[in-house]
């Protein structure tokens, strides 16, 4: 694990909105872990599809993705 570290993805939702807070991850040899701030994705909610969606895609290449916020 290489910890925690903060810093602004620069991510937005499908309609342009940029999330706003700081997002918190933490990567693992086959694994990546997103915090978003609290209700960031609830949100953004076509955002949380897509993370949903990658998820999904990369859980076939066995590598894992986990978001909350």
């Amino acid at each position: 694990e290489l910890g925690w570290k903060t810093g602004g993805f620069g991510l937005a939702d499908g309609a342009g909105n940029r999330f706003s807070g700081e997002t918190r991850w933490s990567a693992e040899e086959e694994s990546l872990t997103l915090r978003f701030a609290e209700g960031e994705l609830v949100r953004h909610p076509l955002q949380l599809a897509s993370l949903e969606q990658e998820a999904a895609y990369l859980k076939n290449v066995h590598f894992i993705l986990r978001f909350s916020s």
